[in-house]
């Protein structure tokens, strides 16, 4: 399976009741924590893609529904609100060299950042997006198996608060 399961310290609203289910008082409320795990679908790309012009589905591989886990991905950010992530495109040993992977790897990540963008995924809640090429391979790129699992966006857990920092995306612009 090609996904990332996330970790996540949710602040929830605490509230004193009665035995009727009323409110205390509001001097009596506090926020508790509460951890919960959720998982992200890694989204992985067909060899050299996107290429200029591409939309998602042409530069998606065609099977295991990475369109359907995309949405998911969405729903989950949608739903979580304060919660932020950050996109790291990468790439396999052959389909690019050098400066080549760094920028196929952030066109990739871009590309998952404006598709989340385009279905309602508030911009707070993507961080950034990143290229990190060949980086991060997936059992070292040894054969095609581990080379479609390298040419990927993942989902990394940035931060989870009510005073998060506003996104990097926002300083270097869309």
């Amino acid at each position: 399976m090609n996904f990332a399961i996330v970790s996540a310290f949710l602040l929830i609203a605490a509230f004193n009741t009665d035995s009727s289910g009323r409110h205390k008082n509001e001097d009596s409320n506090q926020l508790q924590g509460v951890d919960v795990s959720f998982e992200f679908h890694q989204i992985l790309f067909s060899p050299g893609r996107p290429r200029p012009g591409d939309s998602i589905s042409d530069a998606v591989i065609q099977n295991g529904d990475q369109i359907g886990k995309l949405a998911e991905n969405a729903s989950l950010l949608k739903k979580m609100p304060t919660f932020q992530v950050e996109l790291f495109g990468a790439t396999d040993s052959v389909e690019c060299a050098g400066s080549d992977c760094y920028d196929l790897s952030t066109r990739r990540a871009r590309m998952v950042y404006d598709w989340l963008r385009s279905h309602g995924v508030p911009s707070e809640s993507l961080y950034a997006f990143r290229g990190f090429a060949l980086e991060k391979p997936i059992n070292g790129n040894e054969g095609e198996e581990e080379r479609q699992r390298s040419r990927r966006v993942e989902f990394s857990s940035v931060r989870n608060s009510y005073g998060r920092s506003k996104s990097l995306i926002d300083d270097v612009g869309r």
